[in-house]
């Protein structure tokens, strides 16, 4: 098998970090997807400074486990633990089944940056600290128009795991994790792990990132503890399927 090693090679996706080449990519071409797409990264603007990142492989990995969840599980609401101003959440909106499942979708943040806990370890405190200053805001008024029209999407303000308390959930059939730190995914997860349904799915953003390596070594802990293994996905996600056990 040839493998063009050519930095500057023709490649057929090229964006957060991933690059192929001839692969299939049909969902690139997509009509509903490049609609969607365009009205999120529209409405996610304010968000990024006017320069929405290209996560559209991302999305649709997170639209796949969302439809699989909704289909394996009989019951269950959906969560996302870290919002912003909802790039993944207004996708999975727009593309997947949820609006006629009648379950419930819960954005779960602070809408205006990551928690700069006193636990956390210098190097997760740094990185915290270098995300708030170039990124994070107080967003929550982009949030709550991006989600006004969508009925059954409850946005849930405050720091995690203690905001859970104010969601009313009893189950989830799908989790997505997004907390850019150990700490605070791993208490969330403690939380609700038993509350996912069997065929669910967890989904995590930052799993296989270079700069994340803390949350990498905290869920691979996880995983060996509750013996559910995590994919690795190319994209930097990681995907772990609940099973009865």
């Amino acid at each position: 098998m040839f493998v063009n090693m050519d930095p500057f090679f023709e490649a057929d996706y090229r964006a957060d970090g991933l690059a192929v080449v001839g692969k299939n990519l049909g969902f690139l071409n997509d009509p509903a997807f490049n609609e969607a797409w365009a009205k999120t990264k529209l409405l996610n603007l304010e968000g990024w400074s006017n320069d929405v990142p290209d996560i559209r492989w991302r999305a649709h990995v997170a639209c796949w486990a969302v439809d699989s969840s909704l289909r394996a599980c009989s019951g269950g609401d959906l969560a996302e633990f870290g919002v912003h101003t909802g790039i993944i959440s207004l996708m999975l909106c727009q593309l997947t089944s949820f609006n006629t499942s009648g379950r419930k979708l819960y954005l779960f943040d602070t809408f205006s940056g990551i928690p700069e806990l006193e636990s956390l370890s210098p190097a997760e405190k740094s990185h915290t600290e270098t995300l708030n200053a170039s990124i994070y805001f107080d967003c929550f008024w982009i949030a709550e128009r991006n989600f006004s029209e969508f009925k059954n999407v409850e946005l849930v303000k405050g720091i995690l795991p203690a905001s859970l308390n104010d969601a009313q959930f009893e189950s989830l059939c799908f989790a997505h994790f997004d907390l850019n730190n150990s700490q605070s995914e791993m208490a969330v997860l403690r939380d609700v792990w038993d509350r996912i349904l069997p065929g669910g799915m967890i989904l995590l953003d930052d799993y296989a990132w270079t700069d994340y390596q803390p949350q990498y070594d905290a869920w691979n802990q996880f995983s060996r503890k509750v013996d559910h293994p995590i994919l690795t996905l190319p994209t930097g996600q990681g995907l772990i399927v609940k099973t009865g056990r």
